[in-house]
């Protein structure tokens, strides 16, 4: 005779508690002790309990369309420095992203801007708590911005992009390294070999240096057939003048947005004296460059879909075992090079 299946209703009847109770120990609620969810959850695994996958997302919905005012908001943090004036275009980009792919899946998009201090100030989860929000995307921070004094455990959190802020969270953004390395391999196929790299220091420690390790790489592997001249880490006019005099590369490789400007003022002609690459063209000044386009509106589609599966199971904190999405690039012919 085929035994009964194992339900919820039985393991609370075994407990001697609710089936509420059982419930959100079983999702590892924190409103639930944890000595107390330890214990449910043991009794539960021990009667052979299995949730049922098609059960388990009708509840999902369920709870999401009556609590929809709440869970169906996606709060993107960005830094207070970002807001001044218009956004920037990469940050447009990323913005397109999490609205349009969030409205297809239910959810209505607020952009959040964290203050200075807002890795400090105990009063952002006050603020966060009264406007019910659950679901977080934590966009880029400013290197020097402190760990975020959030209580992750209370959020469904996605990070984009590497800061001091992320406690670990699961994260999407662009394959920094692979996008360099096909860069590159576009830019010696158009016959350049004399290139350099121009990035400032802090980018560079922001990213976790992850276009120079590519730089460097394609230095050790191409060495003889095309010589990689030494990065300069600075971007004013007056640097680039110098490095150029001292190095006479034939094209540049950069991240930084002003360097056509500086190039300009200088009267280097673009790609007649030098070629330019942008490793990153949603924040290039030049309207045309060449160079690789990050496609950072699929990273933001791509964070919101993360934050969904998360959202429907329930997950919310710093994962024990983190997670990373590589979005791959696109390269543009422009007219840099």
């Amino acid at each position: 005779m085929k035994s009964r299946r194992v339900t919820i209703q039985r393991v609370a009847e075994k407990a001697g508690v609710t089936r509420t109770t059982v419930s959100l120990a079983l999702r590892s609620d924190p409103r639930i002790p944890a000595r107390t969810r330890e214990k449910i959850q043991e009794l539960a695994d021990g009667m052979g309990y299995r949730p049922d996958p098609m059960l388990s997302a009708l509840a999902k919905y369920r709870n999401r369309v009556r609590d929809y005012d709440q869970g169906g908001v996606i709060l993107f943090l960005i830094h207070e420095s970002l807001e001044k004036g218009s956004l920037p275009s990469w940050l447009q980009h990323l913005v397109r992203g999490i609205q349009n792919r969030g409205l297809k899946l239910g959810y209505t998009t607020t952009v959040f801007s964290m203050p200075d201090n807002g890795g400090k100030d105990t009063r952002i989860n006050h603020i966060l708590h009264h406007r019910g929000i659950r679901s977080l995307i934590v966009g880029p921070m400013p290197q020097r911005e402190p760990e975020l004094n959030l209580s992750w455990e209370n959020y469904t959190s996605v990070a984009i992009g590497e800061h001091a802020g992320n406690p670990g969270l699961h994260l999407v953004r662009p394959d920094y390294f692979e996008n360099t390395i096909t860069a590159m391999h576009h830019v010696m196929a158009g016959g350049y070999r004399r290139i350099g790299y121009v990035v400032s220091e802090g980018t560079e420690k922001r990213f976790d240096h992850q276009w120079l390790a590519a730089y460097l790489k394609e230095k050790a592997i191409c060495a003889g057939r095309t010589v990689f001249l030494p990065p300069l880490y600075r971007s004013g006019a007056e640097a680039l003048r110098n490095w150029i005099g001292k190095h006479r590369p034939d094209c540049i490789l950069t991240l930084e947005p002003a360097v056509s400007k500086h190039l300009e003022r200088l009267k280097i002609a673009l790609p007649g004296d030098v070629g330019l690459c942008h490793l990153a063209t949603e924040s290039s000044a030049h309207p045309n460059v060449s160079g690789i386009f990050q496609n950072l509106e699929q990273v933001g589609e791509t964070a919101v879909e993360m934050m969904h599966n998360l959202l429907l199971r329930d997950e919310r904190g710093a994962p024990i075992f983190r997670q990373r999405i590589l979005i791959s690039g696109q390269w543009v012919n422009g007219e840099t090079i």
